[in-house]
């Protein structure tokens, strides 16, 4: 499983996100990214992963770009690059 979880990690370091949201002129969110959506975003890539293991904090409220850790096993967590732009 460690070993699976590796190869995991090392493809979903290559990965990344784009969310393309509505947003006000300072650029927060009306709504935001949440970890469901992160995880729905890398099922249509091909990668199965469960909703409590992408580690945000809270939902993205804002444009930017953020590192995203997705838990893979017990210490291997991959960090995906989410992109939060605006529509």
């Amino acid at each position: 499983q460690r070993q699976a979880a590796e190869r995991l990690r090392d493809e979903l370091i290559q990965v990344s996100l784009q969310f393309s949201v509505e947003a006000s002129e300072e650029d927060q969110l009306y709504g935001s990214v949440s970890a469901h959506d992160i995880q729905e975003a890398l099922a249509a890539k091909g990668y199965s992963v469960e909703r409590k293991n992408v580690r945000l904090a809270e939902p993205i409220k804002s444009l930017g770009v953020l590192e995203v850790p997705i838990h893979l096993f017990e210490e291997i967590d991959a960090p995906v690059k989410v992109w939060v732009v605006r529509k």
